[in-house]
């Protein structure tokens, strides 16, 4: 464990240092970054000048929500977006070998190696838009809504990544498809919206199967006081089922990999 979180700090230090070379265009991806992570909170308001509440969901709570899909999506694009997108080249141009030579988990490398700082800018500004919501509308929270909220923070970055990382692992099998890891973008998005206002049938497939619900709209919920203790068990339960399987399919998907060529 420790020789694991010295070598991320390696990788950390390593992805800065790389970033920060060409500094204007740093600032001016960064810049952009701000500009898109105010568009998901303009969003609710723009949208609850028309209407005064969908579902359970107020104007003040859809700002928590927006908030918090802020917080989730800059924090896994940080940490995973610039590994995932490029495990389809690792495999098809056979440069997954050195990776599995290496004296550490393949799937570690694979998902850890480069930090993009970037989006974690966004992710740092997602917490003052969360602090500013909370305040300006006075929205009270109590320490264990917030403990709460940072574990499903934590479960719900487990989810993402699990569900990014297996899909990715199809490119064992369909080849140079080197933009397959976009396919989770789209369905990322959707996660600005709370999954609690669909029909009966698609909120259930959306809790229990393809648990969508659990990475932006519990944890604002979460924030709010609005869930109960077995939200909790299962949060636990299928964040770990996920990172589980995503162990198992890449030991699955390796039996199919062909090396070099």
């Amino acid at each position: 464990m420790k020789r694991h979180l010295r070598l991320y700090l390696s990788f950390v230090k390593t992805s800065l240092v790389t970033e920060l070379q060409y500094r204007e265009n740093f600032f001016l991806l960064t810049l952009i970054n701000f500009g898109w992570g105010l568009v998901y909170v303009f969003l609710y308001v723009f949208i609850f000048q028309h209407i005064d509440q969908v579902g359970d969901w107020t104007y003040e709570r859809s700002l928590v929500l927006a908030a918090t899909f802020l917080l989730v999506h800059s924090l896994v694009k940080s940490l995973f977006r610039q590994n995932l997108k490029k495990i389809a080249r690792f495999v098809y141009l056979g440069e997954l070998d050195s990776v599995l030579l290496k004296p550490v988990s393949p799937q570690f490398y694979l998902s850890l190696r480069q930090f993009y700082l970037r989006p974690f800018i966004r992710f740092i500004l997602g917490w003052f838009i969360l602090g500013y919501v909370l305040v300006q509308n006075n929205i009270t929270v109590s320490l264990a809504s917030v403990v709460l909220y940072l574990f499903f923070l934590l479960t719900s970055c487990l989810i993402v990544y699990s569900l990014w990382f297996m899909s990715c692992l199809l490119s064992f099998w369909f080849g140079n498809i080197e933009n397959i890891y976009e396919l989770f973008h789209p369905i990322l998005r959707v996660t600005a919206l709370p999954f609690d206002i669909l029909p009966g049938l698609l909120a259930n497939i959306f809790f229990y199967l393809l648990p969508l619900t659990f990475i932006t709209t519990i944890p604002a919920k979460a924030l709010l006081g609005l869930i109960s203790f077995p939200y909790l068990l299962y949060g636990v339960f299928i964040s770990l089922l996920l990172l589980f399987l995503s162990s198992k399919l890449l030991a699955f998907a390796l039996k199919y990999y062909q090396s070099v060529g």
